[in-house]
């Protein structure tokens, strides 16, 4: 099965050093060239904005991130710290996020845990775990109730088969369990295992 990847591609001809003492630039000085900071950071993948990062520390002595906060803010400061940060430490930030305090952000959870494959998901417990002293199972146990918890609680277990055959046998069993007895329990767990 072909990895999958973001959007954003690498760039051609890419030189974190350079891109950094153009942020640095950008950032310098009386006001904030916020279209050169969007022509640099939204046009390099995760890994180019990480070089970047490195690269801006070690050249110019500096906090990339920090400097970010200082000349940016609103929606703007969100979308790029968001663009600089690694995508598996991005989704355990927002999962917390989206479960912290009152209400919950049913929106995000669903749409990380059911569009991360069983790897990411590992990594983002692995990740979840380390950085708050607790399980995202915890969590989400803690802050969401019935089915809906018991979908949730299935996507983090990252049990899905990724595989990309489809099983004839497996269906028309799954079809003969269907017709004879709808339950919701069952449904749940072929959906969420076979990852169809």
């Amino acid at each position: 099965m072909e990895a999958k990847g973001g959007t954003v591609k690498a760039a051609s001809g890419f030189n974190a050093t350079e891109d950094a003492q153009t942020l640095r630039k950008a950032m310098k000085g009386l006001g904030t060239d916020e279209d050169a900071i969007i022509g640099i950071l939204a046009y390099r993948n995760t890994a180019q904005r990480q070089e970047i990062r490195s690269a801006y520390k070690s050249t110019i002595g500096r906090d990339l991130i920090e400097d970010l906060k200082s000349e940016l803010s609103s929606n703007f400061e969100q979308v790029i710290l968001g663009l600089m940060t690694p995508t598996v430490l991005y989704d355990v930030q927002e999962l917390r996020r989206a479960m912290k305090g009152a209400g919950t952000d049913e929106g995000c959870l669903i749409e990380i845990l059911a569009s991360r494959t069983p790897e990411e998901i590992r990594r983002i417990n692995q990740t979840y775990q380390q950085q708050y002293g607790r399980s995202l199972e915890e969590d989400i146990c803690s802050d969401t109730s019935f089915m809906f918890q018991r979908v949730l609680v299935f996507l983090s277990a990252a049990g899905r088969d990724e595989g990309n055959y489809l099983d004839d046998a497996l269906m028309k069993q799954d079809a003969q369990v269907f017709q004879h007895s709808w339950i919701p329990d069952l449904f749940l767990t072929l959906r969420t295992q076979q990852g169809s």
